[in-house]
């Protein structure tokens, strides 16, 4: 019994990984086939080439969280799925299948004037966590098209399913929208921005050079940090039409302006006042 138990333990301990020692990869082993089910015998998976008369690859995969995974073929629409890494475990897809995609169309506006928007570079990327793309680079999953005198462009190959549709062009800010390409695409409003500017004051009205200014929007997803100058006044150019808090940091002192609106093409004034903590806190806000 006592035997047992000690081979029990020893069991446990070789496959527990040792502290300050990296967990194995995992692996993950597939087929690729086109539309008939026939092997396509020359892809690429994350960009790694693979010819084999069967279509079979093998790659490895993190040992944990989760892994994307793009199969491009030529003549094919991309094939972008994801798995979840598991240190040493393998994983076997039995048919990843390759087919000619959809033929989507778009059309590319100016927010403001709702005028087409010539020379706009469209494409579709993965991830589809919207919120990640301002840290993460996205994975282009379909080739740039390019809007024409209407405003329009085209994309060939386009994979099927939800992904995110990511606009950009000349003046304008990018856009970023989730999109299923089973389904028509929405038109893209372009937006060039609005400005935020202010001074920072103490309740004299003497400048606070060098207080740390925060400008954040939760409707709009956007937001902007700096420093003011030696008048006490900061600026934030390029920011989302929204609703926006700002915020002044001064030592240990600080204040939180009212909700102002930014809109493309405006400058919007706020000034902060800073008192003492002891004292309560006065903000104006003017547009």
């Amino acid at each position: 019994m006592l035997a047992y138990a000690a081979a029990l333990i020893l069991a446990a301990a070789s496959s527990a990984p040792l502290p300050g020692i990296p967990a194995p990869p995992g692996e993950l082993r597939g087929q690729v086939v086109g539309r008939t089910g026939a092997p396509v015998a020359r892809f690429t998976v994350n960009g790694v080439r693979f010819e084999s008369p069967e279509g079979r690859f093998k790659v490895l995969t993190p040992p944990e969280g989760e892994f994307r995974v793009v199969i491009r073929a030529e003549g094919y629409a991309p094939n972008v799925f994801h798995v979840q890494g598991a240190s040493g475990k393998k994983l076997q897809i039995p048919e990843i299948r390759l087919g000619q995609g959809e033929h989507i169309l778009g059309e590319v506006l100016d927010a403001e004037t709702e005028m087409p928007v010539q020379e706009a570079r469209a494409s579709l990327a993965d991830p589809a966590k919207l919120e990640r793309l301002r840290f993460v680079r996205p994975e282009r999953v379909a080739s740039v098209a390019v809007s024409g005198y209407g405003g329009w462009y085209e994309i060939k190959h386009a994979p099927r399913g939800l992904l995110v549709l990511v606009v950009s062009a000349p003046g304008y800010l990018p856009e970023f929208v989730p999109v299923n390409t089973r389904e028509p695409l929405p038109p893209v409003y372009l937006h060039r921005g609005g400005t935020l500017g202010g001074a920072v004051r103490d309740m004299s009205g003497a400048p606070l050079p060098g207080a740390r200014v925060v400008a954040l929007s939760k409707d709009a997803n956007d937001g902007a940090e700096g420093v003011t100058n030696r008048l006490g006044r900061f600026t934030f150019e390029k920011l989302r039409p929204g609703r926006y808090k700002v915020m002044a940091l001064v030592g240990g002192r600080s204040a939180e302006s009212g909700e102002v609106p930014v809109a493309d093409g405006i400058e919007t004034e706020v000034r902060v006042k800073v008192d003492a903590p002891a004292t309560p806190v006065a903000i104006a806000a003017a547009r």
